[in-house]
């Protein structure tokens, strides 16, 4: 994970932050981080090979994107465990979206970015420094948990997408 650069790896400690958050007992003891590259294939990889050495009762699964993600649910649905996880991604690309759209999915939400937002935000701030007003030393950006229940709501142009 450490190969995915600062940022990616941002979202990973803001995840296990939010996990301790919620569940004061957790213990770093109980946290298996595997590499997946950024990539399906690789997280789906890594995942088996793990879940033939261990086969977790319970497991909350984050990656650094969707695509992570995925590969690592994929990999427990394989092994016939799908139910003994519950699936968190970054991006709510449209695939996981798809997935969160199925029945009965272990995917129980994506972070949304908006990335098609920044550029106005981005042009807002420009014009903002350009004239010399004061701006903020840091300007972030509105992310949106996305669930199976409100997915459609906020997403719902996606079956034009996929046609």
């Amino acid at each position: 994970m450490a190969s995915a650069g600062p940022l990616p790896q941002l979202r990973l400690t803001g995840a296990l932050e939010g996990i301790r958050e919620t569940l004061p007992k957790f213990a770093d003891s109980q946290v298996v981080r595997l590499e997946g590259n950024d990539s399906f294939r690789r997280s789906l990889a890594v995942t088996r090979a793990h879940l033939r050495t261990l086969r977790p009762q319970c497991a909350l699964i984050t990656g650094i994107n969707d695509t992570c993600s995925l590969g690592a649910l994929r990999a427990f649905e394989e092994a016939g465990i799908a139910d003994s996880c519950a699936v968190v991604g970054q991006g709510a690309i449209l695939e996981a979206r798809e997935e969160m759209r199925r029945p009965r999915t272990r995917m129980i939400g994506s972070v949304a970015f908006f990335p098609e937002q920044y550029g106005e935000e981005s042009i807002r701030l420009a014009l903002d420094i350009l004239a010399k007003r004061q701006v903020p030393p840091a300007v972030f950006t509105r992310h949106r948990l996305i669930t199976p229940h409100n997915v459609d709501r906020v997403y719902g142009n996606d079956p034009i997408i996929t046609r």
